[in-house]
């Protein structure tokens, strides 16, 4: 990790949720905050939002949706995807078709959940995530108290 930013700053896992419904984005909000360790829950309602909220926060996970206004969620996983940090991205979506399925994984997202069927999943993985991410931040913390600099 970057030891020049704070480990206060660094062990906070943030959550980037883009979807152009405001329905869609409310329920993974309520969803998502009952998952301890979640210290940020961004979103946006287009790319080019969040585009801007990227550089901002820079994100452990994006949650993504394929058809919204303007871009769409394949070219803004194609961006994420193209400067680090990379955060996870998750595609979710109500067009699980194959060639889509395809496309994304190709970007580079790491899940491709269909909305209608898997949504409660994409809940189970970023929690997963969170869990995975609070442990490595305590580890990281043992190791800075036992080899001060």
């Amino acid at each position: 990790m970057n030891s020049t930013v704070p480990i206060q700053l660094r062990s906070l896992f943030k959550v980037m949720i883009v979807d152009d419904s405001d329905a869609i984005r409310e329920r993974l909000l309520n969803m998502l905050r009952a998952i301890p360790g979640i210290g940020l829950l961004a979103q946006a309602h287009s790319c080019i939002q969040a585009l801007q909220l990227m550089a901002e926060v820079s994100p452990d996970v994006a949650i993504l949706d394929i058809h919204m206004p303007g871009k769409s969620g394949i070219a803004l996983l194609e961006e994420i995807k193209r400067q680090p940090p990379y955060p996870t991205v998750i595609v979710l979506t109500n067009y699980p078709y194959i060639e889509y399925r395809f496309r994304c994984i190709n970007a580079g997202a790491d899940y491709f959940f269909e909305k209608s069927a898997e949504f409660e999943q994409v809940v189970e993985v970023v929690g997963d995530l969170a869990a995975n991410h609070s442990t490595a931040c305590v580890e990281e913390r043992q190791n800075e108290r036992a080899n001060p600099p």
